[in-house]
């Protein structure tokens, strides 16, 4: 796992969240409106290992799609983490607040994960 890339997510989606919350929506990666990186990987695929280099679209608004599989196993493997785990962190889906998530909410599950997970 690659547990120093999911701290500093933390720290760039807590700066994100205080910032610029407005430009956060759990929906998309990028919108295609503004050009401007909108989820958690979006705001941080700079951050992750590899991740350019898999070929995933980050414009595209994949739902229910083998092309929205591939980029949650394209982060699975960035992050070396379970598929399921890309889906619980990443997805509006795995959220209470669903299409209202907010990038401090995925930041706190990560947190969570962290804790549970360190030396």
């Amino acid at each position: 796992m690659r547990l120093d890339v999911l701290r500093l997510m933390v720290e760039r989606l807590k700066k994100v969240h205080a910032e610029k919350p407005e430009e956060f929506d759990i929906r998309f990666w990028k919108s295609e409106d503004c050009g401007t990186v909108a989820c958690a990987v979006g705001h941080c695929v700079d951050l992750m290992p590899n991740m350019v280099l898999t070929g995933v679209n980050f414009c595209a608004r994949p739902r229910n799609t083998q092309t929205h599989n591939d980029s949650f196993l394209a982060i699975s493997e960035s992050l070396e983490i379970s598929l399921e785990q890309a889906y619980r962190f990443f997805s509006g889906d795995y959220y209470e607040s669903g299409d209202k998530t907010t990038a401090l909410d995925v930041a706190n599950k990560i947190e969570i994960f962290l804790i549970k997970h360190s030396d």
